[in-house]
């Protein structure tokens, strides 16, 4: 199923957004 596989695909980045943006906002509270 294609639709199946972009949706994971799509999960799988969004998770990978919100690590990145929380990484972001970690950083700039440090400083």
């Amino acid at each position: 199923n294609m639709y199946a596989a972009i949706d994971a695909l799509a999960d799988k980045l969004d998770r990978q957004i919100k690590k990145y943006k929380e990484k972001q906002t970690d950083y700039h509270r440090r400083q």
